[in-house]
């Protein structure tokens, strides 16, 4: 037997890809959503906070199977933290640095370690939180973010995404990933910045990210066995059919999602942080998960929705 998570990820700022989520979880498509719960907005940041919370406590109504997890973000945004976090801030803003200009040199590890706790206690206190994933993968590419990280979940007893894609495990069917290459891209111009020798995800990505596992391990904090990469910017029916195909056998995979649905927002409309340039792949990851055959591919790979609570 196979088992697959489904996950959307960036609830909650934008309609448009709140919209597409939606769908999916009302077709029964996908059975977990990670969620942004810092401000993305112009308003009043309390406000939207408590928005947020009532967002999610509707969801849950809505859909009371569905498991919602925290992505958490310091590159998209703005801090939740009410007293001063400017080092993980734009210069002269309430906005956080954005992946493609993040200022490693500058962060605080103190200001970043209560960030994250306070994005965690803001989730709403009578509902459980099922996972933490981090928005661009930016708490794994360092080592110290990433033992923020890893400790941050074990304080609160919550797992944790994969941090290992398995596009680099050589595996049938899983070898090529725009995500894998956007984040190598990502890690060397952020290298150009920093000393080398702090930075996860340099040249040799990879092959450091693999001792990440062993500081989860360390940490006794949970995860998958693997994070499927593979599907990003590439939502195609022929895809997913390969992916439910070679999923490993007696394994917890997760799939991560970007969705969207209905008429693309202006790009000015898009807050800090929230990649424009895939809206139109999210239209089509959409699509795809709406018109594609779960219940024929499910029996026919032996195939089972599974959570992160099944994680042994």
């Amino acid at each position: 037997m196979k088992h697959l998570i489904f996950t959307a990820d960036d609830y909650g700022p934008v309609e448009f890809i709140n919209k597409g989520i939606e769908t999916a979880l009302q077709k029964g498509l996908i059975n977990t959503i990670s969620v942004l719960m810092n401000p993305h907005g112009k308003g009043n940041k309390q406000i939207e906070i408590q928005t947020r919370i009532e967002q999610i406590r509707q969801l849950k109504l809505l859909f009371p199977n569905v498991n919602i997890g925290i992505h958490l973000s310091i590159t998209s945004g703005k801090a939740i933290t009410e007293t001063a976090v400017n080092s993980l801030l734009k210069t002269n803003s309430e906005e956080f640095m954005d992946i493609q200009n993040f200022d490693y040199d500058k962060i605080c590890l103190n200001e970043l370690k209560t960030e994250l706790e306070n994005q965690i206690k803001a989730f709403p206190q009578e509902l459980k939180i099922d996972h933490l994933s981090t928005h661009n993968g930016i708490l794994t590419i360092f080592k110290d973010f990433f033992q923020i990280y890893t400790g941050i979940a074990k304080e609160f007893n919550i797992p944790v995404r994969q941090p290992y894609p398995i596009s680099k495990e050589h595996l049938k069917g899983f070898k090529s990933s725009r995500m894998k290459r956007q984040g190598i891209f990502t890690a060397i111009k952020l290298a150009q910045n920093i000393q080398f020798y702090e930075l996860i995800g340099s040249i040799k990505h990879f092959q450091r990210m693999k001792r990440l596992i062993s500081i989860c391990l360390s940490a006794d904090v949970k995860f998958p066995d693997y994070f499927i990469d593979t599907y990003f910017r590439k939502g195609t029916k022929k895809r997913l059919g390969k992916i439910l195909k070679y999923l490993p056998e007696n394994k917890l995979s997760e799939l991560v999602l970007h969705l969207g649905l209905g008429k693309i927002p202006d790009s000015d409309e898009i807050p800090n942080g929230i990649n424009y340039k895939i809206f139109k792949a999210r239209i089509k990851e959409c699509n795809t998960l709406l018109n594609f055959p779960f219940k024929t591919e499910f029996e026919k790979h032996q195939i089972q929705m599974a959570s992160f609570t099944d994680i042994i």
